[in-house]
């Protein structure tokens, strides 16, 4: 009888000890996506207030919509100061794995941030309207 009990609260102590680690490293992970989101927030409106958002294309009245992986990939003066604002090992994805899409338009200062579609139901910022998130 005292081996069943001990077993048993063995069990739910590892259990426990198991579950608690589960959350910590959510946790840790949900905090890495809201550190990620603030920094390309600082460099979206670095870029937004620069002659860098006319690199995208000539129509200042388009929205420019792109994944963020693209500053790893294209060369023009926009992209390559994206990247250099945000770091050559930057992760443009969120830790659920949803890619990050970041949109300018030119003739203002105005920016967008979604993650998994560019659609307005997965926009981060100027309004959260993102579920796999709570906004903090």
């Amino acid at each position: 009888m005292m081996k069943k009990i001990l077993t048993i609260a063995i069990i739910a102590i590892i259990g426990l000890f198991i579950f608690n680690q589960i959350k910590t490293n959510n946790e840790e992970k949900i905090n890495n996506d809201y550190e990620k989101i603030d920094q390309i927030k600082e460099m979206c409106e670095t870029i937004a207030n620069s002659d860098y958002k006319y690199s995208f294309g000539t129509d200042t009245n388009t929205w420019y919509i792109m994944e963020l992986e693209v500053i790893h990939q294209k060369e023009d003066a926009g992209y390559s100061k994206m990247e250099e604002i945000l770091g050559e090992d930057f992760i443009t994805k969120l830790s659920n794995g949803d890619k990050i899409f970041i949109g300018f338009l030119p003739r203002t200062t105005s920016y967008r941030i979604y993650a998994g579609v560019p659609e307005e139901s997965n926009m981060i910022y100027p309004d959260w309207n993102y579920t796999e998130l709570e906004q903090k």
